[in-house]
């Protein structure tokens, strides 16, 4: 088994009566599944044969693994670890923050995913909802350490915000005194020219 070469792809409706017969064998709502084709990621053989397939739907900053299902243990044995990168790499391009799945599989655990606490269950969106099987989920970004980032940043730009308007108002503050000065120096300038010109000598 070591030796078979796969790839991994999105589904299409090519795939639909391969796929059928996949889900029909692992007892999974086929009609139901087949609404939401285009969220299935599957792996097939160099010979085009269907070797496993999982639903990958993103929601928001939210994702979750369903409805996994392989042609034989051996094979999901072999193929999963390149259709968790596809997904990751999906995730990471859908700014997917968390990956929340109901499958059973240990391969799950030992990528990270735990079984989620009260506090993450009122997080899980509404159309996640439903199925069968606990609840696990992999957190691929600290939220935590991202909001004290972006509290930090917010105090950063209102301190250099503060310290423009300080700024501009010293430049105003400059300019009025500068023209307060030359106005001054004008009348000045002025009134004496004026004296000079009413003082000078009246000539025939």
């Amino acid at each position: 088994m070591s030796e078979i070469k796969f790839h991994s792809r999105r589904a299409t409706v090519d795939d639909l009566p391969a796929l059928r017969g996949l889900w029909q064998t692992a007892m999974l709502p086929a009609h139901d599944i087949e609404k939401h084709l285009t969220e299935f990621q599957l792996v097939e053989g160099l010979d085009g044969r269907l070797m496993g397939a999982l639903g990958f739907q993103i929601i928001g900053k939210d994702a979750r693994i369903y409805y996994e299902t392989y042609t034989h243990p051996d094979t999901e044995a072999l193929v999963k670890p390149q259709l968790w990168n596809r997904l990751k790499v999906m995730a990471s391009n859908g700014g997917v923050h968390r990956v929340w799945t109901q499958e059973k599989s240990e391969f799950w655990s030992e990528c990270g995913f735990v079984p989620i606490t009260a506090d993450d269950a009122e997080r899980l969106p509404g159309p996640f909802k439903g199925g069968v099987g606990a609840w696990k989920l992999l957190a691929l970004r600290d939220e935590a350490a991202e909001r004290r980032i972006e509290e930090e940043i917010g105090l950063f730009q209102a301190a250099h915000e503060d310290d423009q308007s300080r700024l501009l108002w010293q430049t105003k503050l400059i300019k009025w005194s500068a023209a307060i000065v030359a106005a001054l120096f004008c009348s000045v300038l002025i009134y004496y020219t004026l004296k000079v010109l009413v003082n000078l000598p009246k000539f025939k």
